[in-house]
């Protein structure tokens, strides 16, 4: 203040109120006396304006008594928006908000994020007019709207798919509160390029039985306009509910193949004697070396003197796909290190291995390479389609059986045999599985040339039988078909040459067999790529519809496995009051924006 000289506190919010306050407290005759001066300033301003409006030579009224309206000048929207876009609602506002939620969905973060204090401090450096609005707000509002656009986007993408295959199968976090049931599809467009979106990873409430998957399954199919029929095939599971589920929809179910090699793994290890033993015992040392810090750094330090890579011992877990033979590769890997700490640091106590043991461990590893190898081909999302499965059954017997001619012990030998032996009869159905023969032989890679009997007449069958199909609507939709078709009497003379000539009956042009003879007139190619392939073939239009509905049906649940590895991300301990609503939102959204990118 420029009288007492006291400082008046000033903010942007207030505006001259604290000023204004502080004169009429501290110096009623100054304010008094200011606003005299401004009334004469006012009454001096409008003697002025009446003086220039008398002497104008044309006497308008006054612009501030003038009211019309016009249209807004060029220019005036971008600045109403400039000017509310960092409103509740402005458009800067709904940007930041929806690229928070994107964020949180993809990169599965806590929808607590919104008010963690690095968080409120990060957006108020970058957008300091944003105000964040709450987490409840974003699992509310913002969560459920990015699942619609999702849900749209896929109804977008699947409109007018006529066949799509399904992996499925359940998956329960470890706290026990939560269980979802994976549901993605699989389909070639007209392009033939692989397509896939998870269509839900719906929370299941109530027992986990075939009724309760029904339902859920077909609210999944309805939400997104799809039809049961369209349905080629479902991959998924052994579990008796899964099996139940499949077969009850009268659609055909696949046994997801990467889990059935990992059921004869686990057949196989039982018939060796004390190896279950064994592998309890190398479990129990992983658990010790991980657990105990100083076990771990003498390990690492044992590592390092040994110019040995430094790579940690792996644990084996039921629910990963080759774990075991991970593990004990990992352990063979580390075999010197593992003996030298034995040796020296009996005080870690850690359990030990014997001679014997380390020659099973050798054993059981070159048996379980073969299967190990193919379990980490088939895991592509697009490059191992069900078509690969009795191919690769019978190039992994015909090298298992190839690795006996060479000079390997009498042991050996018998694990092979009897790996064989349960692989067999684990896989046995594959063989005889019409689906997967059909997908093989439409694959160029393959085509007649893995199988015991030839696939070929089946093949025609369903070409047949998609032609007359077509041919049939042709006629529907061009003319009406008779109500009653009389067939007219066949002449004695006629019967007799029909039983009696020697002379076959002229063939009628086939054309289903001219395309089936094109397809297999080449030999197959090993490294071809089977959609490049069947993209650049117009003139097989009918074996290349064969390959668009077989070629689409994935040979692994792997998926729905991936799915469930997002979800136990998301579900974590610190987050154990999480709607079960909420995880499912979240799982569904994650995966697709991995899938379509920016939605």
């Amino acid at each position: 203040c420029v009288v007492c000289t006291k400082i008046v506190t000033f903010s942007t919010s207030a505006g001259t109120n604290s000023l204004k306050y502080h004169l009429s407290t501290a110096h009623p005759d100054d304010l008094k006396k200011l606003k005299d001066e401004e009334l004469v300033s006012k009454r001096r301003k409008m003697e002025e304006t009446e003086s220039e409006k008398l002497q104008s030579t044309i006497p308008f009224a006054t612009v501030s008594r003038t009211v019309c309206k016009v249209g807004k000048p060029h220019g005036t929207d971008d600045v109403d928006k400039h000017l509310t876009k960092w409103s509740e609602s402005g458009a800067r506002t709904k940007e930041i908000e929806d690229a928070i939620m994107k964020m949180i969905a993809v990169d599965a973060l806590p929808l607590m994020t919104v008010e963690k204090q690095g968080f409120v401090q990060l957006m108020k450096t970058v957008a300091p007019k944003f105000v964040i609005k709450s987490r409840k707000y974003f699992s509310e509002t913002m969560l459920p709207k990015l699942e619609i656009r999702i849900k749209d986007r896929i109804k977008t993408e699947m409109n007018g798919v006529q066949h799509f295959a399904i992996t499925s199968d359940g998956w329960s976090s470890k706290d026990g509160k939560h269980h979802l049931l994976a549901i993605t599809a699989h389909w070639i467009d007209n392009s033939f390029s692989p397509k896939f979106v998870v269509l839900g990873s719906c929370a299941i409430k109530g027992k986990h039985s075939a009724d309760n998957f029904i339902n859920m399954f077909n609210r999944s199919l309805e939400e997104f306009g799809l039809k049961r029929e369209s349905v080629t095939a479902i991959v998924r599971d052994g579990h008796r509910a899964m099996e139940a589920f499949t077969n009850r929809m009268n659609i055909i179910g696949i046994h997801c193949y990467s889990h059935n090699l990992q059921l004869v793994v686990r057949d196989f290890i039982e018939t060796i004697d004390n190896m279950k033993a064994i592998i309890e015992k190398l479990k129990k040392y992983v658990r010790k070396i991980s657990k105990s810090a100083l076990s771990r750094e003498i390990f690492v330090e044992i590592q390092k003197e040994q110019n040995m890579p430094s790579h940690m011992l792996k644990k084996e877990t039921e629910v990963r796909w080759s774990s075991m033979y991970l593990m004990l590769q990992s352990f063979v890997t580390n075999r010197r290190a593992i003996t030298i700490i034995q040796l020296d640091h009996p005080e870690l106590c850690l359990p030990e291995i014997y001679p014997e043991e380390w020659d099973k461990m050798m054993e059981l590893l070159e048996v379980l390479k073969t299967a190990a190898d193919t379990t980490k081909s088939i895991q592509s999302r697009f490059d191992a389609p069900l078509s690969v499965i009795i191919p690769s059954l019978r190039v992994m017997q015909y090298k298992m059986e190839n690795s006996l001619n060479d000079d390997t012990s009498e042991t050996k030998a018998n694990h092979v045999q009897k790996f064989i032996e349960i692989l067999q009869e684990r896989t046995e159905s594959y063989h005889s599985n019409n689906t997967l023969r059909t997908s093989t032989f439409c694959d160029p890679r393959f085509k007649d040339c893995y199988f015991t009997k030839s696939h070929r007449d089946h093949i025609l069958g369903l070409l047949r039988s998609n032609s007359e199909n077509i041919s049939i609507n042709n006629d529907v939709s061009n003319e009406e078909l008779p109500i009653e078709v009389v067939e007219k009497p066949i002449s004695l003379f006629t019967q007799f040459l029909m039983s009696n000539s020697t002379l076959e009956p002229p063939k009628e042009d086939d054309s289903c067999e001219e395309e089936l003879k094109e397809y297999l007139r080449t030999p197959p190619i090993p490294v071809s790529d089977p959609y490049d392939f069947w993209k650049s073939q117009p003139l097989l239009p009918q074996m290349r519809k064969l390959a668009q509905k077989y070629l689409s049906i994935p040979s692994t649940s792997s998926e729905s496995e991936r799915l469930f590895s997002l979800s136990g991300l998301i579900c974590t301990p610190r987050r154990s009051c999480m709607k079960p609503k909420t995880l499912d939102q979240l799982t569904f959204c994650s995966a697709n924006m991995k899938v379509f990118g920016d939605i």
